[in-house]
């Protein structure tokens, strides 16, 4: 994998995690740069070489695993949210 994609990935899972960080804090986060930079990142996975995309298989779980663990931290919010609402 190049090198250029492993810091991406990796600045990116960072982002996840502190996004994560900030909802469990019960702060909100944006969203949008978050989604742009994952189109970004995934178009430009598709144009590269059928090496360098195979190679991004286990960041992509990971970051797919990530982006999991923020749903999760925002529903649990969002619950969290309604029942103080109520």
């Amino acid at each position: 994998m190049s090198n250029d994609f492993k810091k991406r990935f990796d600045d990116l899972i960072g982002f996840i995690d502190n996004s994560l960080a900030d909802v469990r804090a019960g702060n909100l986060v944006e969203m949008e740069s978050l989604e742009k930079i994952v189109a970004t990142l995934c178009a430009d996975i598709e144009k590269a070489d059928a090496e360098t995309a195979k190679d991004t298989q286990p960041m992509m779980a990971q970051m797919i695993t990530k982006l999991d663990e923020l749903a999760q931290g925002l529903l649990d919010f969002q619950i969290g949210q309604s029942d103080k609402d109520q």
